[in-house]
């Protein structure tokens, strides 16, 4: 089967398999250089769980089991973007987003 990206409403409403329990990523070179090239923190969460208010979006190989996740978690002013494989715990990359911007 062919990947396949999945909004945040597709994951919850076509219920796809993520593991429940807390999962301790563990980052990979690629993480790292989007960690140094995209502005640094004093720490990225660890463990992370996996929930219905946190899913942002997902990747899926065989149409039942998320492959890749992303979660959004608060992070003071600013959201903070994890993607990690669910089952492995590789880290695999991070992003970030203001909170407070005004939309025009």
């Amino acid at each position: 089967m062919e990947e396949r990206f999945l909004t945040r409403s597709e994951v919850l409403d076509e219920g796809f398999l993520y593991p429940e329990k807390e999962i301790t990523l563990i980052p990979t070179k690629h993480f790292w250089d989007r960690f140094e090239e995209r502005g640094s923190l004093l720490y990225f969460p660890n463990p992370v769980q996996v929930t219905r208010e946190n899913i942002h979006s997902g990747k899926t190989r065989d149409g039942k089991t998320l492959h890749s996740v992303v979660i959004r978690l608060d992070y003071g002013s600013k959201w903070i973007y994890l993607c990690f494989n669910p089952y492995d715990s590789g880290l695999k990359s991070v992003w970030f987003n203001d909170k407070f911007v005004k939309k025009e």
